[in-house]
């Protein structure tokens, strides 16, 4: 009967001294199957390109330069007069549609377009909305 070495039939991926205790093969990483003396040679020159590897350190991108620090998204804001939603296309900020000034109307429905406007412009503003719903807003925008 042939020597138990730890398997079902005997493989090598059953030899306890093959297999790592942090999973895998459990080899050393070292290369083999190459010329008579070839395989030493390699894995020395892949050791020694391994340990100067490890003793090398990168320089830093930002080194040597001063820099402002970087602002937690709890910082205090630097611009206190600022709404946070300016440049919204919708909403109170500077650029919002409902900071236009108005003209004077006794038409209920002009009024009622005014108030609505900024959301049909944010509609007809989406991908995929119809050339003619975009010219029919813009329409509406001249007429308020």
């Amino acid at each position: 009967m042939s020597e138990n070495r730890g398997g079902p039939n005997g493989g090598p991926q059953y030899n306890p001294a093959n297999i790592s205790a942090t999973g895998g093969a459990g080899t050393s990483g070292d290369y083999t199957g190459f010329r008579y003396g070839q395989n030493q040679l390699i894995n020395e020159t892949r050791e020694a390109g391994n340990a100067a590897l490890s003793k090398m350190t990168s320089p830093s991108l930002t080194e040597n330069m001063d820099l402002p620090a970087i602002p937690s998204i709890l910082d205090e804001t630097q611009y206190k007069d600022q709404t946070i939603m300016d440049g919204a296309r919708i909403g109170g900020g500077a650029k919002s549609l409902k900071n236009l000034p108005r003209n004077p109307s006794d038409d209920p429905d002009i009024d009622i377009i005014r108030d609505q406007y900024p959301i049909m412009f944010a509609w007809a503003s989406m991908p995929g909305t119809s050339r003619e719903t975009a010219r029919f807003v813009k329409y509406l925008g001249e007429i308020i």
